[in-house]
């Protein structure tokens, strides 16, 4: 889910429609490292008359937000193109789109803390009412190294739903759309880990279905 603190607005760092690269919080306000350790965060970026709303994910060890969801923007809603080595300002904010966005969606999140091992069914997923979800992303806390990282989500533990893979040095994999699926209260989702990497395992992985 979607996480908010007050007053957190910083520069960073940012070419074309990449990663922001945080370079510290603007006099009066703090940075989005300092109440949170990472996962999915909203922001506000701008710059002159161009600005973006969506969705990122926060990496705290490299000290950057790499977007997963755009909801508006001044590029008609889609990703802005910032040029080369952009200085914009950041902001984590609460919009009428990301209140619409919790009206009509409701995130799940399974995840693997710490060094990644290979395993089958240990975590567990239980939706707290009746949801669906059509789309899934994934990423990791650290990327893994000399193989990639490969998971299998499984419904109700017998079902296969979906298997995905986080590329050797990628903390993440892009949002892919899945068959409509329904999630009643006495269903869950299991993650089972099926590859990691052979020089650097990789860690904490979180997989989010929306």
């Amino acid at each position: 889910m979607l996480v908010y603190a007050d007053r957190i607005k910083e520069t960073a760092t940012v070419t074309g429609t990449g990663d922001y690269f945080l370079s510290g919080a603007i006099a009066g306000y703090r940075c989005f490292t300092d109440p949170f350790g990472g996962g999915v965060i909203s922001y506000c970026a701008e710059k002159g008359n161009q600005w973006e709303v969506g969705e990122g994910v926060l990496d705290w060890g490299a000290n950057k937000i790499f977007r997963t969801n755009v909801l508006c923007s001044s590029n008609d809603g889609s990703a802005v193109e910032w040029g080369s080595g952009a200085v914009v300002t950041i902001s984590n904010v609460v919009t009428a789109s990301m209140l619409q966005r919790g009206v009509n969606n409701v995130a799940a999140i399974i995840g693997k803390a710490g060094t990644l091992t290979v395993s089958t069914g240990t975590t567990r997923w239980y939706p707290p009412q009746e949801m669906t979800f059509s789309s899934i992303d994934a990423w990791l806390g650290t990327a893994s190294a000399g193989a990639a990282v490969n998971f299998t989500v499984r419904q109700n533990g017998n079902y296969s739903l979906f298997s995905g893979s986080i590329a050797a040095g990628s903390n993440r994999m892009a949002a892919t759309a899945i068959p409509a699926t329904l999630m009643s209260v006495n269903s869950w989702f299991s993650l089972n880990i099926t590859q990691i990497g052979t020089t650097t395992a990789g860690a904490d992985l979180n997989v989010r279905f929306v």
